[in-house]
């Protein structure tokens, strides 16, 4: 009797602690909304909304504008100049005169599968971003050593899977010969000499999403040079 009544205290203090810590219920972080105004119907493509940090990726999920949910990603580099503090991407279509909302919930894991997701890896001194239907190699800090002057794209990748630019001569940056220097319309055909540095980084990473910014530096001039996929 004494061990019966021990083992109905425990199951009731559990019963207890489960009443305390309930699971955490989906709750709206943010709405976004867009309105179509021209009467145009616009196709899917990627749509970015300003949000100001990084919600957890492991539990939250984007609702569409029919209720359904859809894939998404948090980006550091947005469209919006005026985002610095990050972005929400989605990809999605825009009817006609339409009213659009989508809705950001915590609470939840995502289930929502990525058609074509973007990827990102490195091999043979480049970076390699591909979706499963096309590709760009970007020359990685290590494949673009002194003189600097390989172009950042090293190559596309075409429907078959061949990438292009492989061979033994990389793409280059060109310039006019030295004793031609600064004249202008002189043929740009020898491999740059003033580029005295390369920078390369990641700045997002799929998988609706990569960024690559690059830059290359001649003297104190510094040439930006990003991609977006």
């Amino acid at each position: 009797m004494n061990g019966l009544w021990r083992g109905s205290l425990l199951a009731a203090l559990g019963a207890l602690c489960l009443a305390q810590n309930p699971p955490e219920l989906p709750h709206a972080l943010a709405t976004f909304k867009m309105a179509e105004l021209f009467g145009a119907a616009w196709p899917e493509q990627p749509i970015e909304f300003r949000y100001d940090g990084r919600p957890p990726a492991a539990s939250t999920r984007m609702l569409g504008p029919d209720g359904r949910e859809i894939p998404w990603q948090w980006v550091s580099s947005c469209a919006d100049a005026t985002a610095t503090k990050g972005c929400i991407l989605v990809r999605g279509n825009l009817p006609a005169n339409s009213n659009s909302v989508w809705t950001l919930q915590s609470g939840v894991a995502p289930q929502a599968e990525i058609r074509n997701p973007v990827r990102i890896s490195e091999s043979g001194g480049n970076y390699e971003i591909t979706n499963g239907l096309t590709g760009v190699r970007i020359a990685a800090a290590a494949g673009n050593p002194a003189p600097w002057n390989r172009a950042p794209i090293q190559g596309i990748q075409l429907s078959s899977g061949v990438w292009t630019g492989v061979g033994s001569t990389s793409n280059m940056l060109f310039s006019e010969t030295q004793g031609q220097s600064g004249i202008v319309g002189a043929p740009l055909r020898t491999p740059m000499y003033t580029v005295t540095g390369y920078n390369v980084g990641v700045l997002d990473s799929g998988p609706l999403k990569v960024v690559i910014r690059a830059s290359s530096r001649s003297g104190a001039l510094v040439t930006p040079w990003a991609t977006s996929w």
